[in-house]
C-alpha cells in the first residue's frame, strides 16, 4: 500500500543476503549486520549526475562518463560469459576499483566548486553518502552495480496504483 519501511522490514523479514537499492532510508531497518546488508545503486548514483547536467556540464558530463566505463567492464565480463565468476572479480578489482578511485577523487575536486543545494552539490552528497555500500560490488561479482532490474519488474505496480488511484476505495481498487 505504501513504501514505507515498515512494509520492507516485514516482507524481507527472516530473510539474508544483499539487498541492492538506493539511498532511501525506508530501507534501514531491512538491513541489518545480522540479516541483510545492504549494496549501493550505480544507476541512482547516475541519475543524480544527469539531473546536474544543466548546470554542471563539464562535471556531471564526466562523472556520468567515468560511471560508464564501470558498465562497460561489466558489459565486457558479459560477453567473455564470466558473469559472477572468479574472473569477473578480477576485473573488477584491476579494473573497476581503478575508475571507481577515480570517481571518488573526482568528487572530492568537484565538491568546493558546487553549493551543497546545488543539483551537483547532492549528486556529491548523495555519492558520499552511498559511497561504502556503492563500493561492496568491489568484493563480489554476484552483486549488480544497479537494482534495475527490480525496479522496472516494481514498476508495473507504480504505475497500476496511479493509473487505479481514483478507483473508489481500497477494496475496489483491489478487486
Amino acid at each position: 500500500d505504501t513504501r514505507s519501511g515498515e512494509i520492507a522490514k516485514n516482507f524481507l523479514e527472516n530473510t539474508s543476503g544483499i539487498l541492492t537499492a538506493d539511498g532511501y532510508a525506508g530501507y534501514n531497518s531491512s538491513c541489518t549486520p545480522e540479516g541483510r546488508s545492504r549494496s549501493g545503486c550505480w544507476a541512482h548514483v547516475r541519475r543524480k549526475f544527469f539531473e546536474s547536467i544543466n548546470t554542471a556540464k563539464e562535471d556531471a558530463t564526466e562523472a556520468m562518463l567515468m560511471i560508464g566505463e564501470l558498465y562497460k567492464v561489466e558489459l565486457d565480463a558479459a560477453v567473455e560469459k564470466i558473469i559472477g565468476t572468479d574472473a569477473h572479480l578480477a576485473m573488477r578489482k584491476k579494473i573497476s576499483s581503478v575508475i571507481i578511485e577515480r570517481i571518488k577523487t573526482a568528487c572530492a575536486q568537484w565538491k568546493d566548486r558546487h553549493p551543497p543545494k546545488s543539483p551537483m552539490g547532492k549528486a556529491l552528497t548523495y555519492i558520499e553518502n552511498q559511497w561504502s555500500e556503492l563500493t561492496i560490488c568491489l568484493n563480489d561479482a554476484n552483486i549488480r552495480l544497479d537494482n534495475n532490474l527490480s525496479e522496472n519488474a516494481l514498476r508495473i505496480i507504480a504505475l497500476g496504483r496511479k493509473n487505479f488511484m481514483f478507483v473508489g476505495t481500497k477494496q475496489a481498487g483491489q478487486n
